[in-house]
């Protein structure tokens, strides 16, 4: 990404080198990284590379309802 105005959270599950892996026994997120293998979800190595596509965007709040007046 080009723009260094925006912070991005540099964690692995972000990364365009890695993907989603089944969590097991241990309850933990893991990834599969190309470059080091399963690691945490939360992990972040040099060639961290982001990916738009793996955020989830915020939910916008509930707009509230307006009531109808005759004029």
């Amino acid at each position: 990404m080009k723009n260094k105005d925006v912070s991005i959270e540099r964690v692995c599950a972000f990364c365009e080198k890695s993907s989603a892996a089944p969590s097991g026994d241990s309850g933990e997120e893991l990834v599969l990284c190309s470059k080091r293998g399963l690691v945490k979800a939360s992990g972040v190595c040099r060639s961290f590379r982001y990916d738009l596509l793996k955020r989830e965007p915020k939910m916008q709040p509930e707009l509230p309802k307006i009531e109808k007046i005759d004029i």
